[in-house]
């Protein structure tokens, strides 16, 4: 499945709030310096693929700092081969310029801010630009 694919099934099922429980984000928060009760909302979502791109959450935190993660994984999935890092923020564009440069391709590094930026300020979940 490519990430455009993923970003389309994303759009037709449950709005971000209810993705809390999702298998692919509970394997990111292995890497968050934050834990799940930390978490007021989950506010952006770049959804990653196996052996592709990795996977980016951005949420706001019950003491109103921002939260991001971004982890990743091989081919075989979660569990095998696996990476990711988190940080404790004071801005949500601290928590984007952290998405932005963790990609190793700059181009994907654009695409992934503007995803982000487009759920957080312009109301479009799952945006691809």
């Amino acid at each position: 499945m490519t990430n455009e694919d993923a970003v389309k099934q994303l759009q037709a099922e449950e709005p971000l709030s209810m993705r809390l429980d999702d298998y692919d984000f509970k394997e990111c928060m292995k890497y968050a310096p934050f834990k799940d009760e930390d978490i007021q909302e989950l506010i952006a979502e770049y959804p990653g693929e196996a052996d592709g791109e990795n996977w980016h959450y951005i949420v706001k935190l019950k003491d109103e700092k921002i939260g991001w993660v971004t982890a990743g994984c091989d081919y075989t999935g979660w569990g095998c081969q696996e990476w990711g890092e988190g940080r404790i923020l004071d801005t949500i564009d601290e928590a984007l310029n952290m998405a932005e440069n963790e990609s190793y391709d700059k181009e994907k590094g654009k695409i992934v801010r503007s995803c982000l930026y487009s759920q957080i300020f312009n109301g479009k979940p799952y945006a691809l630009k």
